[in-house]
This record gives C-alpha cells, sequence and structure tokens, in this order.
C-alpha cells in the first residue's frame, strides 16, 4: 500500500497528503503529534510513529472498506477529516481491543464533534453481542459505546481501563470480553452492565469525553482573590499558532481556565465578530456524566454571561468560528466575595 508524501513531520506522527497543506489551520500538526503522544502514554502502549492521512473525498476508498470518514490500519490512521481523533486513537494505541470495547475508546478519547454525540436508547449488552470479532458496530451505536467506555473510568479507575483494554483482543466475542471484565474488575459482566444503567445518567460525548488534554492546554489563570479581574482577546483564526481544523465547516481553539480556589465569580464571554458564527463552549474538566455541573451552560452561542460558584479545578473553554472566517472572543471575569458560597 503506497501512501501520500510526508507534508509534515513531528516527534511522533507523519502528516501524509496529496492535498495542499495551505487548506489545514496552523495548530492542528502540533496537536495531531502531541496527541498521539499522550494517547499512547496513557495506554502504556507508546508506537515508534503515526502515519496519519488526510485523503478527502472517494481516494478514502483506496484505503479503507465501508468506511464514510475514515479507518485506521496499524499505526495509520486514514481520514476524509483534515483532524480525526477518532481514527488517531485507534493508530496511536495500534487499537485491537475487542471490536465493541475498541469502538467506544475511540468515542471516548476521540473527538468532540457535536455529531457523535446524542446517546441513543439502545441497550449495551446488546450492542456489545452484535459487535464480535472484525465486525463494526452500526454507526447509531458509537456514542452509546462511548458513553459505556466513559462510565468505567469514572467508577473502576483509569488503570482498570487501560487494563481491560490491553486484556481483550479484537478476536474476542462478547464472552471473551466478559471473561476479561471479570478477570480485571472482579465482578460479572452482567453485573457490571446493570451498575452502569442503574447508576451513570446519560449525558452526550462532549460532556463525557475524555479532556485530560485540553486541560493542559493554552491555559490563562483566573482571579485567585476577591475584587481582582482577568480582561483578554483571543482571536480564532486559521493562521494563528493555537487554531485547529477545518473541520465539519468550522475552526476552533481550546483553552484551560485554571482556578485556583472555590468562590464567585462572573463570566462574560462573547465574539465581537457575529456574522463568523462564533460558539462558546464552556466544561469543568474530568467530569464524567454523574458529575457535569448543570449550572454551567454547556453550549453557550455567541455569549455567555453568568455568575456563579465555581470549585477549584480546571475548565476549558472552546471557542470556534466558521471556516473561512476569522473571530475574535473577549473574556472577562471577575472574583466576587467568596463567603457568598459557603
Amino acid at each position: 500500500m503506497e501512501l501520500p508524501p510526508v507534508v509534515w513531520e513531528g516527534q511522533d506522527l507523519r502528516y501524509r497528503s496529496n492535498e495542499p497543506i495551505d487548506r489545514i489551520c496552523s495548530g492542528t500538526f502540533e496537536h495531531l503529534d502531541e496527541r498521539a503522544a499522550h494517547i499512547g502514554a496513557l495506554f502504556n502502549r507508546p508506537v515508534a510513529t503515526v502515519d496519519y492521512v488526510w485523503t478527502p473525498g472517494t481516494t478514502l476508498n483506496d484505503y479503507c472498506e465501508g468506511s464514510t470518514v475514515g479507518c485506521a490500519d496499524g499505526s495509520i490512521a486514514f481520514s476524509v477529516l483534515r483532524l480525526d481523533e477518532h481514527e488517531l486513537f485507534h493508530a496511536a494505541r495500534d487499537g485491537r481491543a475487542q471490536r465493541g470495547l475498541e469502538e467506544g475508546l475511540a468515542v471516548a478519547f476521540g473527538d468532540d464533534r457535536v455529531l457523535a454525540g446524542h446517546v441513543d436508547n439502545s441497550d449495551i449488552e446488546t450492542v456489545l453481542r452484535d459487535t464480535g470479532p472484525y465486525l463494526l458496530p452500526d454507526g447509531v451505536h458509537y456514542p452509546r459505546l462511548g458513553h459505556f467506555v466513559s462510565y468505567l473510568p469514572a467508577f473502576y479507575g483509569d488503570e482498570a481501563l487501560v487494563q481491560l483494554a490491553d486484556a481483550t483482543s479484537i478476536d474476542d466475542d462478547y464472552e471473551g470480553l466478559a471473561a476479561s471484565v471479570e478477570a480485571v474488575v472482579g465482578i460479572s459482566m452482567d453485573q457490571m452492565i446493570a451498575d452502569y444503567e442503574a447508576e451513570y445518567p446519560i449525558c452526550d460525548s462532549t460532556h463525557f469525553r475524555y479532556d485530560g488534554f485540553d486541560c493542559g492546554r493554552n491555559p490563562i489563570e483566573f482571579p485567585a482573590n476577591d475584587g481582582d479581574e482577568v480582561d483578554l482577546s483571543v482571536r480564532v483564526g486559521c493562521d494563528e499558532p493555537t487554531t485547529l481544523g477545518p473541520r465539519s465547516g468550522e475552526i476552533w481553539t481550546m483553552l484551560s481556565l485554571n482556578v485556583p480556589a472555590d468562590g464567585r465569580y462572573s463570566f462574560d464571554i462573547y465574539s465581537e465578530n457575529p456574522e463568523a458564527d462564533p460558539r462558546i463552549r464552556l466544561r469543568q474538566c474530568d467530569a464524567a456524566c454523574d458529575e457535569v455541573d448543570a449550572s454551567l451552560p454547556q453550549d453557550a452561542g455567541a455569549w455567555l454571561g453568568l455568575t456563579a460558584c465555581l470549585s477549584a479545578g480546571n475548565y476549558t473553554l472552546r471557542l470556534s468560528a466558521a471556516e473561512g472566517t476569522a473571530a475574535s472572543f473577549r473574556i472577562q471575569s471577575e472574583r466576587f466575595d467568596s463567603t457568598s458560597c459557603e
């Protein structure tokens, strides 16, 4: 299989394409490179080099069978998207876990695309049983599998998830997966599913997606003392070094908001370019579906304004604009008398 030429090379990733790279935003290459290394380290399975192949249109059929967006073959990811963290996840792990688990992992540790977000009302046992050796799940069930995977570290810890991914094989059927669950976690698959259905609420992948990588990027320190303020501007444009994409008609930047102590904060975040179809998304880091802060507007459109008591920690702020445009965002915050939160 002959691959397209290398158009950019980092420490852990080679980006390949026959397309002009001036159609890719400045931060995309390093983001993929660093994320590949992060995934490999997280799952204790670093690969020498990941090849990421951007192959839009019908050329994907040269590498993938029966796929509409992408596929992976060992440490090679193929995608019609310039930035596809789902296929990158497969390639960075050289992923060969039990197929239902593997696809759920790639959703939970992959893209933050809203199109993959809605969790349907399917039964997880049926979905896993219908996803056999080398047999991909139905496309509508990917969010359900990702939701199930996000439950595992939330209730059993990160190490259990890593061990389970290593213990299973692409050759495993449902019974093989169940045996690995009992060996690693110490309970039956039936009991795990019963606990999952009883204890883990539904939320979509924009909330349950693993964000440990995003939470360390482009940090902004929030006010530490009552009366302190933050006032800054962030530009989202394809020529900016932190801007990613385009993908699904948008470009975006991920920021990490560091809140130093519990307290009451005001937010006023808005775009000065409404014609760029700006979007704002705020999320508390490391929050699984049973920990989502309902007081925070997860997708606020072009303006986010609120006053809320925040717990100390990190929050991700995703700022996006329509492909082919640029938008400037104003971020203002003030810390108020924090005794009101006690």
